[in-house]
């Protein structure tokens, strides 16, 4: 297993990251090539065609994954307000992570509304749980390319308090040196793999072309 090592600020930009990327839903269907705001890039991400949004669908959840582009975290900070200037540099910077939202969905067959509460049957059950849910779900996933395996430096669980009735995670994933960096921009696939704990899926695999996550359209800034 690969340990990342990053730096404060590096720390302090991914936990911007969380702020940001849980801000909107993403939503709708677009065909633009450029983009000015955050609405327009959520829009190329959530059509499948673009090879950003992966779905496996079981009868009690839905798991979809979907990539979150550096173009759009920049886009994210300037609607914000969060960086002035030098937008180049700090593109730079989150061009280094790879950022997917990770969501869990209650299947047309789940027998409960909240799936915090699958499987739980006691105080302790859901206690446990939760530890689960907010301290060790990094544990579970992993994302693969050529011969390499690499862990979540961030593993976070968007707080909606069970109003929604789905789990959302954010994962970023860090390459730990320029052998990684280069290898991550090189393969000719992105895996991700979920060694799901709770829900009785067991392993299941995402495959991202590289092509697709290269293809994102620009921003205009």
């Amino acid at each position: 297993m690969i340990n990342f090592s990053i730096s404060c600020r590096r720390l302090s930009i991914y936990r911007r990251i969380i702020c940001l990327t849980l801000l909107g839903v993403l939503m709708g269907s677009c065909q633009l090539k450029r983009f000015k705001t955050c609405r327009d890039y959520r829009c190329y991400i959530e059509d499948p065609s673009n090879g950003l949004k992966k779905i496996k669908s079981f009868e009690e959840v839905n798991f979809i994954v979907k990539n979150i582009p550096a173009q759009l975290r920049v886009l994210q900070e300037r609607e914000q307000e969060l960086v002035m200037s030098d937008l180049d540099s700090v593109m730079q910077e989150y061009a280094q992570s790879l950022v997917f939202q990770f969501s869990i969905i209650p299947g047309e067959k789940c027998t409960v509304r909240d799936l915090r509460y699958y499987g739980i049957y006691t105080d302790d059950d859901y206690m446990q749980r939760q530890k689960v849910l907010n301290y060790y779900m990094s544990e579970y996933f992993i994302l693969r390319c050529n011969d390499r395996f690499y862990t979540p430096k961030i593993c976070h669980l968007e707080q909606d308090y069970g109003v929604s009735g789905k789990l959302n995670f954010l994962l970023v994933f860090v390459p730990d040196d320029d052998s990684d960096v280069n290898t991550l921009s090189t393969a000719k696939e992105i895996k991700i793999e979920f060694n799901d704990p709770f829900f009785n899926t067991h392993l299941t695999k995402f495959i991202f072309s590289n092509k697709d996550l290269k293809a994102v359209p620009k921003i205009e800034i």
